[in-house]
C-alpha cells in the first residue's frame, strides 16, 4: 500500500511545483511617512505572503518608483533577507500614492507535455490547450519564456495617485480603477488586465489576502476578465492583497535550443487594505 501512495505524494508534489510561480512586491510599511525609507522586497512562492525561492538580482530588468512628481528609474542596493530579494527604497518627500514596479528578464523554461497541460488548466489558459491539440502539439513538451511584472502600491500621505490608476506602460500589467489604498473591508475592487496596453477578455484572474488560509495552489477569489479586461472583486479582509494573472500568447520563427513556442507574462498587483 506505501508504493501507491509515496506515487501519489510525488505527483501531487510536482503538480504544485508548477504553480509555485507567483511573484510580488512587499514593503516593510505600508502607511509611509513622505520622504521616508522602506524596504523593498520581491518574493516568489506559492503562498502569499510567505516567499519561498530567492530572486538573483541578476534576473531584475528594471525597478522604477511612480509617484506625484513623475517617473524615476531606481538602482536598488539589493541584499537577501531570507528568501527574498531586498533593498532600501527612498520615497520622494511630495506626499502622495507611490507605485513601486519591478520588471523581471524573461527565462526560457520546458515543461513535460502532461504537466504543461496541467499547468495551462490550473491558470485558466485553457484556449492555449485547445491551440495545442489544434496544431497536433498536446503529445509535445510545452516550450515557454516568461516574464513577470510586479507592482506596488504604497500609501504616503495625502496626495496624487493617477498614476496608480494609469497604465505603467508595461508589456503586461494589473491596472486598478481606483487607488485601492483609498478601499476599506467591504468595498470592490476592480482592475484592468492589459498586454502591450490592450485589455486582456477571458482571462483568468486571482486574489488573496495576506491572512488567508487554503491550498497552496487555490486563490480565495477568482474571476474572468470582462471584454474590457475588467474583474471585480469584493474584499473581505483588511491587510495586504496580492491581484495576480497569467497572460500567455503564440511565439513563432525562433530556431535553437531556447526556442519558445509560447510567451507568458506574469502579472500581480500588492496593497494594503485599511481596516
Amino acid at each position: 500500500m506505501r508504493k501507491p501512495l509515496v506515487i501519489v505524494l510525488l505527483i501531487l508534489v510536482c503538480a504544485a511545483s508548477l504553480v509555485a510561480h507567483d511573484f510580488w512586491l512587499a514593503s516593510s510599511s505600508w502607511q509611509a511617512a513622505p520622504g521616508s525609507t522602506v524596504t523593498l522586497t520581491a518574493n516568489v512562492g506559492d503562498r502569499f505572503p510567505v516567499a519561498g525561492s530567492y530572486t538573483d538580482p541578476a534576473r531584475v530588468d528594471s525597478v522604477t518608483l511612480l509617484g506625484p512628481g513623475g517617473r524615476v528609474a531606481v538602482q536598488p542596493d539589493f541584499r537577501r533577507e531570507r528568501d527574498s530579494l531586498a533593498a532600501d527604497l527612498h520615497l520622494p518627500p511630495a506626499p502622495g500614492t507611490y507605485l513601486a514596479v519591478m520588471v523581471i528578464k524573461p527565462r526560457f523554461i520546458e515543461i513535460a507535455p502532461r504537466d504543461f497541460t496541467t499547468y495551462l488548466t490550473h491558470e485558466g489558459l485553457e484556449r492555449v490547450v485547445s491551440e495545442r491539440e489544434r496544431l497536433g502539439e498536446s503529445g509535445k513538451p510545452g516550450r515557454e519564456r516568461y516574464s513577470r511584472y510586479a507592482k506596488l502600491v504604497i500609501r504616503a500621505g495625502d496626495g496624487p495617485a493617477d498614476h496608480v490608476t494609469n497604465p505603467a506602460g508595461l508589456k503586461a500589467e494589473l491596472v486598478p480603477l481606483v487607488d485601492p489604498t483609498t478601499l476599506r473591508r467591504g468595498d470592490t475592487l476592480a482592475v484592468r488586465l492589459l498586454a502591450d496596453g490592450r485589455p486582456v477578455s477571458g482571462a483568468l484572474v486571482g486574489a488573496i489576502d495576506a491572512g488567508s488560509k487554503g491550498a497552496p495552489d487555490d486563490w480565495p477569489l477568482k474571476g474572468r476578465s470582462d471584454a474590457d479586461g475588467v474583474v471585480r472583486f469584493v474584499l473581505n479582509a483588511p491587510g495586504p492583497w496580492l491581484v495576480r494573472s497569467v497572460h500567455m500568447v503564440r511565439r513563432g520563427g525562433e530556431s535553437g535550443p531556447q526556442a519558445a513556442d509560447w510567451e507568458s507574462s506574469w502579472t500581480s498587483l500588492v496593497f494594503d487594505l485599511a481596516k
